[in-house]
């Protein structure tokens, strides 16, 4: 058997055994990637008109806890003048199991009370996490799938590349006058040739966050060698009796607005200890379309002290000082999403998703004229064989 049909060999099995999984991922992450555009249509409730004075931290958790009565307030984003502010309960899963509260941060009112649960997008998330299965059974197979996935895009351009210069010019363009049979052919290898560099990035950050040997394998090769460090937040010391948190959140508050304006594209999100020990954290990001720019500040409980959390990635402070490998690290889930220039690459990964959607179909049609054509082979020759016996 030769190489290059020992990897076309490789090739079917991997695309057989992964080609379902592939198929949902895919599709779940094309109506993903413009979840936000799609938001801003269908939500009105994610916008205010703007005041001259937001209400701080203190405020929209007391108007909140009022509302809830036997919850407390653990986290409040602050979107942007215009936006609503979206407020969640302390103790809470984030994503799929939160409750998101909009509420107008200039006059307090509760605008929207969203189970996440029930969400669209949400339950759309969970299919291209788990495939809708039980968590830990869809966290092993989804990254399986998507490894299996990785090699079949390698193995896909081995067998794609042209013998020679004739082949190659067959090789880039699809013969849209063919029959079924080589138009299939055509789409499954042309628009998979086309779509691999984008599907090779998207494959390589959905490994990066699937499978932490993968993460820290990438992190050593990306930094130079350095060992990727695991994030830890730093703690409040000196438990004394002092003020509410009401009280040092607004402090706390007022001290983000001195370092960093309030303006269009910034969102503050602001987390309230939920332990004696545990200090107050709030994320900063001057550009709510993308994280990878985002900052993390933490400040002590008690004294209101700056603090500083240990670790690579988002903990290593600002982007601008951060070394390539946490800039990549920061990078990751942009560049998965496609967000990390904004609607042209979202646009390039809505349209090597569907691609990807559509290469184990295309693939599995290839193999199957191919099982049949040589079924009637086999067959013919057997007839062939009978006869000359008579």
């Amino acid at each position: 058997m030769t190489a290059k049909k020992v990897i076309g060999f490789i090739h079917l099995w991997l695309g057989l055994i992964s080609g379902i999984i592939v198929v949902i991922v895919s599709i779940t992450g094309c109506i993903m990637v413009f979840e936000k555009e799609i938001r801003s249509v269908t939500e009105p409730f994610q916008y205010v008109q703007t005041g001259k004075v937001l209400l701080p931290p203190s405020q929209l958790k007391k108007i909140v806890e009022e509302k809830s009565k036997d919850k407390n307030v653990g986290t409040i984003t602050y979107n942007g003048p215009g936006r609503s502010a979206v407020v969640n309960y302390m103790g809470m899963k984030m994503g799929s199991m939160a409750t998101n509260i909009y509420v107008d941060p200039y006059n307090g009112q509760i605008l929207k009370i969203k189970v996440m649960k029930d969400d669209f997008f949400r339950i759309v998330l969970q299919g291209h996490y788990y495939l809708w299965l039980p968590k830990e059974i869809g966290k092993v197979i989804v990254p399986a799938g998507v490894l299996m996935f990785f090699f079949l895009l390698i193995t896909g351009l081995i067998l794609w590349w042209p013998k020679s210069r004739k082949q190659a010019g067959l090789s880039f363009s699809i013969r849209w006058g063919a029959k079924w049979k080589k138009l299939n052919y055509d789409l499954h290898n042309v628009l998979g040739f086309y779509a691999m560099l984008i599907l090779l990035c998207i494959c390589t950050t959905g490994l990066v966050m699937g499978y932490k040997w993968f993460g820290q394998g990438f992190y050593w090769l990306t930094s130079g060698g350095h060992q990727l460090k695991t994030a830890k937040k730093p703690m409040s010391k000196n438990p004394v009796l002092s003020d509410s948190l009401n009280n040092k959140a607004d402090l706390v508050w007022a001290e983000c607005l001195g370092r960093k304006p309030y303006v269009e594209e910034t969102a503050f999100t602001f987390y309230y200890p939920e332990k004696k020990n545990a200090a107050f954290m709030v994320f900063y990001n001057p550009n709510k379309n993308t994280h990878y720019l985002r900052e993390t500040w933490y400040f002590d409980q008690y004294s209101l002290k700056p603090l500083q959390g240990k670790g690579s990635g988002f903990e290593a402070g600002p982007y601008e000082k951060a070394g390539l490998g946490d800039k990549i690290k920061r990078m990751n889930y942009d560049i998965h999403t496609g967000g990390i220039l904004g609607i042209w690459t979202k646009v390039l990964a809505f349209i090597a998703s569907l691609i990807s959607a559509t290469l184990p179909v295309t693939g599995f049609y290839v193999w199957w004229g191919k099982r049949r054509k040589k079924s009637k082979a086999t067959k013919a020759a057997t007839v062939d064989r009978e006869m000359s016996l008579v």
